[in-house]
């Protein structure tokens, strides 16, 4: 009996047939994984900086209370930091587009162009606002995000107060460096950590064409995305 075999060209199409059908799932597969891992390193760091201002607030009262709100470094180096094991206190932001965690080793955006900076919104803009030169202070985590916080009275370039601010890059010098997909903006709200947009109609939160939203083509877009994640079930769906 003759054992009956694959052609070249029966094996040939059947590999091209694999190979387009990894080319449309793989990315679908990557993308979905690179955001559980955002998600869950989001929350890492927003249930440790929670833990942190409450324990603080055990010892030292009310968070609103504090007396050195004016100065985002003390908060940090007196409250927060020596509630958590491993974080590492960079200071005050030197420049408001080189503003958390930064040393020589960040990879700016926009190199070669007018506007360098560590950080964009979704549309490709820099972000210098709500990074305050001078006032924004940072520290580390021992697993590299970076955690940024803002004074009381904290007032950016364009009039807009941004009190009580605290902003989370979950990767540290690691890229996007993109808002929404790896920094994330939140209040402090008497003693609660509230996204910002928390407040937001949903609608507004997914809008396309409302600045700052959490939408790929919403203008300054990103800006709430810690919010949506959260309405979401703490899901990327954007």
């Amino acid at each position: 009996m003759r054992n009956k075999a694959f052609t070249l060209a029966e094996v040939l199409i059947t590999l091209g047939i694999i190979g387009a059908v990894a080319a449309m799932t793989l990315p679908a597969i990557i993308q979905k994984k690179n955001n559980i891992e955002t998600v869950t390193r989001l929350k890492k760091a927003y249930s440790m900086l929670n833990q942190a201002f409450k324990m603080a607030s055990v010892k030292y009262g009310d968070v609103r209370d504090w007396a050195e709100w004016n100065d985002a470094e003390v908060i940090l180096d007196k409250y927060i930091i020596p509630e958590i094991k491993g974080a590492k206190k960079y200071g005050k932001a030197l420049d408001s587009k080189l503003s958390l965690c930064y040393d020589s080793n960040f990879k700016l955006q926009g190199i070669g162009t007018d506007n360098p900076s560590q950080y964009t919104w979704f549309d490709g803009v820099f972000i210098s606002a709500p990074f305050i030169t001078n006032k924004t202070a940072s520290f580390k985590l021992s697993d590299g995000s970076c955690v940024g916080l803002n004074p009381s009275g904290a007032i950016g370039t364009n009039g807009s107060n941004y009190e009580y601010m605290l902003i989370i890059d979950i990767n540290g010098m690691n890229g996007p460096n993109v808002a929404g997909d790896d920094l994330f903006f939140f209040i402090i709200d008497r003693n609660t950590i509230r996204p910002k947009g928390y407040d937001w109609i949903l609608s507004d939160i997914s809008s396309s064409t409302k600045n700052n939203s959490c939408h790929r083509k919403a203008p300054l877009g990103g800006y709430v995305c810690a919010a949506r994640i959260m309405s979401d079930g703490w899901q990327i769906k954007y």
